[in-house]
């Protein structure tokens, strides 16, 4: 072990109340709680990322062809082109959608009726259902919503049977619907029995929208092959854009558009991802700060211990010796802070992740619970950034030791 070495290791174990060691802790801390905002606030955009990804095509499905004409009639041979994509079109279902007006008990709620067809709409979508009759939770459509009944069923987004205030004792509900279509100028009211809701955890589909049955739709509207059009599932949902960009070619002169999950919410995800970029520059230079602050401490030592410097050049120590002493100083300083700032993070996560502290308003977050997502590459990228701009900030520090001139 050198000289170097021991000096630095002696030089820890200083007098637990000289200033530098008090500055020390300070700055190990200062150094800390940037690491630990810096990670947490990293892990809470992938939370964001990973939560509204999921909630996403939990209900809306990979790629969906629709018309520009909502009164034009559907051409189900648009079904075929899909054959083109063998190996990356999972299953297909239709649908059809009929914006509407909920009324229960003198309440009114907007919201988009749409018709699903039972027997394929499982292969598509990721959702589960609460029965009102046996509160039981069913993960298929087929096994709430029944072929036969007196009225038409209806299933509620769970925060659309919130606002409305509808209860399983009086499951009957009224709906406005409109004929403007068949070329009447009035519209109509339609009774439906509430059989179940569905909860995603993402307000714009838990509020906008109501589910029934294909066919009940259609006969609702006197428009027995009505459709809106078709979702798609994927094997790998980040080639629907590019399955999209082939499809939109063979859909050019025709009254049909493409749209894949991805375009549909494009501003939603940039929006993310520049305000986490934004929010990276502004915490490196947090951490420069902090790193900084270990510089200060370095030159309160180096000012407290001029004279045994002074002592080691007369004895013939080179000026790299010196500068490795107290860059040495610097780097565990630097390792201490990294490793505080990153089990404070983990102690924090925990908290946030176990514990649901932080309820957001849904109506401007889309989400009820503050998401937190930890992963490795992250952590690993942050530490990395963080401890290169400390020991970066350490080594400007010292190499200024080169021009000082330290006298007996």
């Amino acid at each position: 072990m050198s000289w170097v070495t021991l000096l630095s290791k002696k030089l820890n174990r200083g007098s637990p109340y000289s200033a530098s060691r008090m500055v020390s802790y300070l700055a190990i801390m200062g150094l800390s709680i940037g690491i630990a905002t810096f990670l947490l606030t990293q892990g809470i955009f992938a939370g964001f990322e990973k939560t509204f990804f999921e909630k996403i095509l939990g209900f809306h499905a990979h790629l969906m062809v629709d018309k520009w004409d909502p009164y034009a009639s559907f051409d189900p041979e648009v079904r075929d082109l899909w054959g083109e994509f063998p190996d990356e079109v999972i299953a297909s279902t239709p649908y059809l959608s009929k914006p509407s007006m909920l009324i229960y008990q003198g309440k009114i709620q907007g919201v988009i009726l749409k018709g699903v067809e039972r027997n394929t709409f499982d292969q598509v979508y990721d959702l589960s259902f609460q029965s009102w009759q046996n509160h039981q939770t069913y993960q298929k459509i087929t096994d709430l919503i029944l072929a036969d009944s007196e009225l038409p069923q209806i299933i509620l987004g769970s925060d659309l049977a919130k606002e409305l205030g509808v209860h399983s004792k009086d499951p009957i509900i009224r709906a406005y619907l409109s004929d403007s279509e068949a070329g009447q100028s009035k519209g109509r009211t339609q009774r439906f029995q509430v059989i179940g809701i569905f909860h995603t955890g993402f307000q714009e589909f838990d509020k906008g929208f109501a589910l029934l049955d294909l066919q009940s739709l259609q006969g609702l509207f006197h428009t027995e092959d009505e459709l809106s059009g078709y979702d798609f599932l994927l094997k790998n949902p980040f080639k629907a854009r590019e399955v999209s960009q082939v499809l939109k070619e063979k859909l050019k002169k025709t009254p049909y558009y493409m749209m894949s999950w991805d375009e549909l919410y494009a501003p939603l995800f940039t929006a993310i991802a520049m305000d986490r970029k934004v929010i990276f520059i502004v915490l490196v230079l947090v951490i420069a700060v902090a790193a900084f602050n270990i510089v200060g401490v370095l030159w309160l030592r180096l000012f407290e211990k001029r004279k045994e410097i002074s002592i080691l050049r007369a004895m013939g120590a080179q000026h790299f010796s010196i500068q490795k002493l107290f860059f040495l100083q610097g780097f565990k300083l630097t390792l201490f802070g990294v490793m505080g700032g990153f089990l404070l993070a983990a102690l924090l996560y925990y908290l946030l992740k176990e514990s649901s502290l932080f309820r957001l308003p849904k109506e401007v977050y889309l989400i009820e619970t503050l998401p937190i997502y930890f992963s490795w590459e992250v952590a690993l990228s942050v530490i990395g950034a963080s401890f290169i701009v400390a020991t970066l900030a350490t080594w400007l520090g010292v190499h200024r030791l080169k021009k000082e001139r330290l006298h007996l």
